[in-house]
Formats: C-alpha cells, sequence, structure tokens
C-alpha cells in the first residue's frame, strides 16, 4: 500500500455529539437514532472517516423531498492525526423555515467513496407534552381533559351534544 493507504478499511467509527437541547435531542447508540427535538437550535453533529472521503446523503423516509424539516452542512475539521485517512463532521439541524406539517423520519447516510461501505443514521422528532386544555363546555363523563405522560396515554372527553 501506498502511504498507508488501504482502501478496504471503510469508514472509521461513526461519533454523534452535540446533542441540543439538551436532555431534549438524544441518541441511542444501539439503534443509530437521533431523536431530534422541533425547536430553534435543534442540532446534533456527527463525525467519521475515510482513506478515500465520504460521502453524506439525508433522504427522508417515503421519498419525501429533499427541502423538508432537516439541514445537514459539512462543518470544517481541523486534522490533527497523520496519515491517509479524511476525517469529516457534519451538522444536522432542524430547519427553522420549514412550513410543512409533516416529519417524516430522515436518514443519513455515509458512505465510504472507495468501498462503499455504509453507516445510516434514522432522525426521528420528539413533539414534546402536548399541551391539553379544555375548550369549555359540559363534558361528557364529567371530567379533564389529561395527558398521562408515565403510560404515554392522552384522555379526551367528549363535549355534551358534539357529534366526533
Amino acid at each position: 500500500y501506498i502511504d498507508d493507504y488501504e482502501p478496504d478499511n471503510g469508514l472509521k467509527t461513526i461519533a454523534v455529539a452535540d446533542l441540543l437541547p439538551v436532555g431534549e435531542t438524544t441518541y441511542d447508540i444501539s439503534t443509530n437514532i437521533v431523536t431530534l427535538a422541533l425547536k430553534t437550535g435543534s442540532s446534533f453533529t456527527v463525525s467519521t472517516g475515510s482513506n478515500a472521503g465520504v460521502n453524506a446523503q439525508l433522504t427522508y423516509n417515503g421519498n419525501s423531498p429533499t427541502d423538508g424539516w432537516l439541514k445537514l452542512e459539512e462543518v470544517p475539521v481541523t486534522t490533527t492525526r497523520t496519515g491517509a485517512t479524511q476525517q469529516v463532521k457534519y451538522k444536522i439541524s432542524f430547519n427553522e423555515s420549514y412550513a410543512g406539517d409533516s416529519y417524516p423520519r430522515g436518514i443519513l447516510r455515509l458512505t465510504d467513496k472507495a468501498g462503499g461501505g455504509e453507516e445510516v443514521i434514522l432522525i426521528d422528532t420528539t413533539f414534546g407534552t402536548p399541551a391539553v386544555e379544555s375548550t369549555g363546555g359540559t363534558m361528557n363523563p364529567n371530567g379533564v381533559n389529561k395527558w398521562d405522560a408515565t403510560d404515554n396515554i392522552l384522555y379526551l372527553v367528549q363535549v355534551a351534544g358534539a357529534n366526533v
């Protein structure tokens, strides 16, 4: 091999970091799923490396349009390591100008340019705890709409005389 270049090395270990907002955007390393909060400033970074370089592609489940709810940008990396590995870093963030109402699963594909090896990170949304408020009127049965966060169950009551 020339200058430590080994085309069969593939992608280096994927590192997901800089999860913002802290405690709301999460990463499950066992499933490679990031759950991104739908808030201004929500983002995370993904770093890896390859001898031949890396292609990054962001798509959506169900062939949704590419101008969706996520933004992908490459972040400049200062390489301190010698050798043939090209380090890359990408920032994935909530697209604050997105005006749609659909948030399909995002699919980030990182592909080694030489060997074609691929790593995939899935990106889901978190909507947080819904605010449940009565719209007024007599409730049937008498009670209060509520959200049970422990069981993830939304309890709704029907207004007397209303059709559902």
